[in-house]
């Protein structure tokens, strides 16, 4: 079909028909060359536009003289959807710079060759510097801190020597003085292998990052993704790894043109793909990422000329709005020389889309009427709105109708350049739900630098909020009852890297009881144990280090010789292992073990007089029957009220010393109203132990006996008087006691001792090591006892030995050692030895007595009192053993309990059998015949 020029022209699009008839007139012009290479615009019948590429060349006649075209080749082109691309790539620019902006992005670029340093105007804003002043890395450096000004210019200069890029983290104090925190990171390009010819970057305010750290540090990372990818090799894939988009950068690489490889399956562009095993790779990694998955590892391609280069390829998926992977991303970075690659162009809509959308918080962006232009998923899970809401295009006061009234006007001050903040606000949400904010709103500029709109920064901090007033009051509590208990409690922080390899503590917190507890100075607080109180013991310090430690938590009781107190403690670990804190709650509990310890010593004692109490009945039975038959049962009744008078007193008394006057009250009380008229009581206050108020007592019982029966309180008329003093002395004091009778019947001595002058005279003279006397006066018996003070008031239950009192001198040491601390038990073991016919040595009280008397008279025989103690039991059977003298014990113990030395010696329990002792002492030594009288 043929088609006239005019045709032709008439489909040109009005404003391209000067241009291209100009162009087509040049054209016909042989000194041009006859060609035509251009792209203008039609319109078809429909109405409809399309962009055309034509080229055109023009044949000459040789033969004509004037040249005139002869013929014309005419080829055309539909470029319409390229050019559509190209538009659409203009306005994605466009909005790139406008959120830049609207980011506070400022982007700089130093010419390193020309010396030339250009500055974007958000960098002018972010500096404060006021725009049109010559920029120069020197005039940014100067607003740098001067502690991060070093490792700046350090970062700077390496990545300009190493061809490289940097980026970097520093502080900028502004011109007003403010202090900012700033990231800043460039990239170096070089035409040249090695050799820097420019330095492009950005630096953008991360001041409100730093004080929100996990959002800003996502956002931080959506941002740092835009900026990331603009440079590179780059491209764009259908889910189904088909090349829709290549940048450059990459058609460089592989020295091809877009035509050569848009529409080609990623794996089959064999130009970059050095090794055909990488194509399985490639599959995988487009099925990998369209699955959601990014992915990145490092490839060789084949660049142009046939060089190998090795990059860093990432392949990430971007996704529409409602979360489906549309696009596939690749990139790659070439890492041989460190180069980064060109802007990727292509991708930075849908990375802006999703910088906004998935950013940690809540971020909602407006245009100068405040109606939504952008918002993040966060924003619409603050506020509580619908999941499936679409909210661009709509009024911000509609949406929000609880806020209109407060936020109208701050929102017009936003829109004419000033920032908004509030750190605490409390808002009624659209649905009604109370929340406390945190917000920010700012205004952001478009391409021109006008403003925009606002961009608004929220944060829900009612949980924050709550949690720090729960704390506070928590805390509050915590103080009163920390301060209250009177518990001791304190926090100390333990070391345990000493280079002596020894653990050392200090309090770091303690509450009033701990002090009192403890009885510390306050100035002990925070000060190291070991130079404060060089003197506590060390197991304080082996406990708390090995809680510290370990972590295991202790409950013990422990001592403090420095402190003298007993503690129950509890001490635990707390806050992380590396702060090696125990805290340590305890009591003091002295008394206490003073109490255990005293009842301790009371169940001893107790054990102890129990046994020997059995014998000394069996004695008072056994001498009350020689007395005769006539009257036991009511001697041996009041000898025994008497012993039972001395126990009820001890015990009331805690066995603690008893005081004298209460002593004698008690055995004297059976006489009633006698006392304090015909019995006169009379002396100082004094107390005495109860071993010695023992044996005291049960003498008073025997003289008030008599005096009863034969003396001055047998008739109507006679009286008593029982008087003590302390006489000092020149060594120790000396303390009598006198029991005087007068107004009864004539006195006579007894013809023989008894019992109760056995009680009275020998047995509490040796046992207070004094002196008895008994003056029998025709009007009136005297009874004094005289000794040292000390005897009373120290627990000495056994004397120190009188001499021997054998009723028969002995020859050759023959005769029956008896040793018994009791002196009653002991002189009557020693009376029935003599009255069966044996020379007895001693009786003995203790051991030191006991081996005295060994070693001036070897005896025969011994008899033991194992009661008596271990140590002394067995010092004195060894050293018998080691003689060769045979023995037998008098015990209250079975076998098992006797200590070894002693236990294959025969034994006789208590109360003492006679008989059986006077057999076995029979039988035990075949030398015993000789000893007798």
């Amino acid at each position: 079909m043929t088609v006239s020029r005019d045709e032709i022209h008439v489909r040109f699009h009005p404003d391209d028909r000067e241009r291209l008839a100009k162009e087509i007139s040049l054209s016909l012009d042989p000194s041009d060359g006859g060609t035509l290479d251009t792209e203008h615009r039609i319109v078809l019948p429909d109405g409809t536009q399309r962009w055309l590429r034509v080229q055109k060349r023009i044949d000459f006649a040789s033969a004509d003289r004037k040249r005139r075209p002869d013929r014309g080749i005419l080829a055309a082109l539909d470029i319409t959807e390229r050019k559509e691309s190209e538009l659409r790539l203009r306005n994605s620019e466009e909005r790139l710079l406008l959120a830049q902006k609207a980011a506070g992005i400022g982007v700089w670029d130093v010419d390193l060759e020309n010396k030339q340093t250009v500055w974007s105007e958000g960098l002018y804003d972010l500096m404060q510097i006021e725009r049109g002043t010559p920029p120069s890395p020197d005039l940014f450096f100067k607003y740098v801190h001067p502690d991060d000004e070093p490792g700046l210019r350090d970062a700077f200069n390496c990545a300009i020597r190493d061809v490289s890029s940097f980026k970097s983290d520093f502080r900028v104090v502004l011109p007003d003085g403010t202090l900012r925190y700033f990231v800043g990171q460039g990239t170096v390009t070089s035409e040249h292998e090695g050799y820097a010819r420019r330095i492009v970057g950005v630096n953008y305010d991360v001041t409100d990052l730093k004080t929100a750290e996990l959002r800003l540090r996502e956002s931080e990372a959506q941002l740092r993704l835009i900026l990331d990818e603009t440079a590179g090799i780059v491209g764009i894939l259908d889910v189904d790894g088909t090349l829709r988009e290549a940048n450059r950068a990459a058609l460089e690489a592989g020295d091809i043109t877009r035509e050569d490889v848009i529409g080609m399956p990623l794996w089959d562009a064999s130009w970059w793909l050095h090794d055909p095993d990488e194509v399985a790779r490639v599959k995988e990694a487009v099925a990998r990422a369209a699955a959601g998955e990014t992915v990145r590892y490092d490839a060789q391609i084949a660049a142009g000329g046939g060089r190998l280069r090795t990059i860093d390829f990432n392949l990430s998926p971007v996704r529409n709005a409602n979360g489906e992977v549309t696009l596939l991303v690749p990139s790659a970075l070439d890492i041989t020389e460190r180069k980064q690659a060109e802007t990727r162009l292509a991708e930075r809509e849908a990375q802006l889309a999703l910088f906004v959308q998935h950013a940690p918080t809540a971020i909602a962006m407006f245009d100068r009427d405040m109606r939504y232009v952008a918002y993040s998923d966060r924003y619409v899970i603050d506020y509580h709105l619908p999941d499936d809401i679409d909210l661009v295009g709509r009024s911000y006061y509609d949406v929000n109708p609880n806020f209109t009234d407060g936020c109208r006007g701050l929102n017009e001050r936003v829109i004419k350049g000033e920032t908004v903040s509030a750190e605490e606000e409390y808002f009624t949400l659209p649905d009604g739900t109370p929340e406390w904010l945190r917000w920010k709103m700012a205004p952001w500029y478009d391409a021109a630098g006008d403003i925009g709109g606002a961009i608004l920064f929220s944060e829900v901090i009612t949980e924050q909020l709550q949690a720090r007033r729960a704390l506070k009051e928590s805390e509050a509590r915590y103080k009163a009852l920390f301060e209250s208990i009177d518990a001791g409690f304190c926090v100390v922080e333990v070391k345990l890297d000493e280079p002596d390899g020894q653990v050392d503590y200090r309090v770091v917190e303690a509450n009033p009881a701990f002090y009192d507890s403890t009885g510390f100075p306050r100035e002990i607080l925070g000060a190291w144990l070991r130079k404060a109180a060089p003197d506590l013991e060390e197991h304080w310090y082996e406990i708390y280090g090995g809680i510290a430690r370990t972590g295991e938590p202790a409950r013990f009781e422990e001592h403090s010789e420095l402190l003298d107190r007993w503690f129950d403690v509890f001490a635990f670990r707390i806050d992380e292992p590396e702060d090696c804190r125990v805290a340590i709650l305890f009591h003091d509990i002295s008394d206490r073990k003073r109490h255990e310890d005293h009842v301790s010593i009371l169940l001893k004692e107790v054990n102890h007089r129990s046994k020997n109490m059995l014998a000394l009945i069996n004695v008072i039975a056994q001498r009350t029957t020689g007395e005769g038959h006539a009257d036991f049962i009511s001697k041996f009744s009041d000898r025994l009220a008497a012993l039972a008078a001395n126990q009820d007193i001890l015990v009331l008394s805690d066995w603690a010393p008893v005081e004298l006057e209460r002593l004698v009250r008690s055995q004297l009380a059976h006489f009633g109203d006698l006392l304090d008229r015909r019995i006169h009581i009379e002396g100082p206050a004094l107390t005495v132990f109860p071993g010695a108020a023992e044996r005291l007592g049960m003498a008073l019982h025997e003289l008030g006996t008599n005096a009863s029966k034969y003396g001055a309180l047998s008739n109507n008329g006679g009286s008593v008087h029982i008087t003590w003093q302390i006489r000092p002395e020149d060594v120790a004091p000396e303390f009598t006691l006198q029991w005087r009778e007068e107004g009864g019947p004539a006195v006579r001595a007894p013809k023989r001792k008894g019992f109760g002058s056995v009680i009275s005279g020998d047995v509490l003279g040796s046992q207070l090591e004094g002196t008895v006397t008994a003056d029998y006066r025709s009007e009136g018996l005297v009874w004094s006892l005289s000794c040292p003070w000390a005897s009373l008031t120290e627990a000495v239950d056994a004397p120190p030995d009188a001499p021997s009192v054998s009723s028969a001198p002995h020859v050759d040491g023959n005769g029956v050692l008896v040793l018994d601390d009791d002196p009653l038990l002991a002189l009557s073991v020693a009376e029935a030895l003599r009255d069966a016919g044996f020379d007895v040595i001693g009786p003995a009280h203790n051991a030191d007595g006991a081996m005295e008397m060994i070693a001036g008279a070897r005896p025969d025989m011994a008899i033991l009192d194992v009661n008596l103690g271990r140590e002394t039991s067995e010092r004195v059977a060894v050293e018998l053993q080691r003689l060769g003298v045979p023995f037998l014990c008098m015990s209250a113990y079975s076998a098992a309990q006797i200590p070894e030395p002693l236990r294959n010696a025969p034994f006789l329990g208590k109360p003492l059998d006679v008989g059986l002792l006077l057999e076995a002492v029979r039988s035990g030594s075949k030398n015993l015949a000789s000893s007798k009288k």
